[in-house]
């Protein structure tokens, strides 16, 4: 009856309570990790966005950032495996998939890598550096090292951005392995 009732009351309203709070302890946790990544702490925030990741395991922000962490710290498996799973929840993260491709260079996948940045870079309207850059970096520390295609990347990138230091440098190396001087 009525005392079955509240029973039932109560406990739906606990478990709202508890799905509530295990969700923003998810947010704490994201926002605790894009601070510390943003203060340069990779481990730390690391350890607070596999702990968001676990509590809002849809939440493609925080594999996004966990991605990152994971980079920075050297665990590349993990790092590929995060942006695999921002990018199954929003795809259309040109800026992610970026990173992704140079994650999966760092990570000895260079074909792989290869392959979604010219996806990126083959995207209508792309008109950023980045991916190009990271595409002559995958190209020129491949192996072997593919010093034409690396070569067109980092011209790309400057044509995009003249400033591009990164491709600049980049151009210089990848024109020295090549031996054109």
């Amino acid at each position: 009856g009525m005392l079955g009732a509240a029973s039932a009351a109560v406990g739906t309203l606990l478990g709202w309570a508890v799905t509530f709070l295990f969700f923003w302890c998810g947010q704490a946790q994201f926002l605790l990790g894009r601070e510390l990544l943003r203060r340069k702490q990779a481990a730390h925030a690391l350890a607070a966005l596999e702990k968001a990741t676990e509590a809002t395991p849809d939440d493609a922000d925080a594999h996004a950032l966990l991605a990152t962490a994971a980079f920075f710290t050297g665990a590349t498996d993990q790092a590929v495996a995060a942006c695999a799973r921002a990018l199954e929840l929003r795809p259309d993260q040109l800026e992610w998939r970026t990173d992704c491709g140079l994650f999966l260079a760092r990570n000895g996948e260079y074909e792989a890598a290869a392959a979604e940045l010219r996806r990126v870079v083959a995207s209508p309207g792309y008109a950023d550096a980045a991916a190009f850059v990271n595409l002559g970096w995958v190209y020129r520390n491949a192996q072997p090292p593919k010093s034409d295609e690396s070569i067109r990347a980092y011209q790309r990138a400057l044509e995009i951005d003249p400033e591009q230091a990164q491709a600049a440098l980049g151009l210089g190396w990848a024109c020295f392995g090549a031996s054109r001087y």
